[in-house]
């Protein structure tokens, strides 16, 4: 079965540790170039000073550039996600992450993969 944009946003909303985290993947553009991901701050998921958790906002930031990154660049090149860092405060009742990748940015960094590898 072919991941489509659209199941990847139903599984990863449905992913155990995302559901229990109040994160819900809202969707993955048909062209792998951006994706919106929510975070609603509850009782569950807020921490001790009532603002969202900091492992949760990683965990709505981290793994969606690599996937879009992972599926323009193609079964050709291996992804590897080896940091990560936000910055930033979420008080309200929910928080919204866009990431936009370009066609731009994919042949950017297929394109120096390319020289490291030769």
């Amino acid at each position: 079965m072919r991941m489509t944009p659209r199941r990847l946003a139903i599984g990863m909303t449905l992913w155990i540790p995302n559901l229990f985290s109040g994160i819900r993947v809202k969707r993955f553009s048909p062209d792998w170039t951006s994706a919106t991901v929510e975070l609603h701050v509850n009782a569950f998921t807020r921490n001790y000073v009532k603002t969202a958790f900091g492992g949760s906002m990683s965990a709505m930031t981290d793994p969606y550039f690599f996937m879009l990154v992972r599926h323009q660049l193609g079964r050709d090149h291996i992804v590897w996600d080896t940091r990560g860092e936000i910055a930033g405060r979420c008080t309200s009742a929910r928080s919204a992450a866009r990431h936009p990748r370009t066609d731009r940015h994919a042949a950017r960094l297929a394109a120096s993969v390319q020289r490291t590898t030769s």
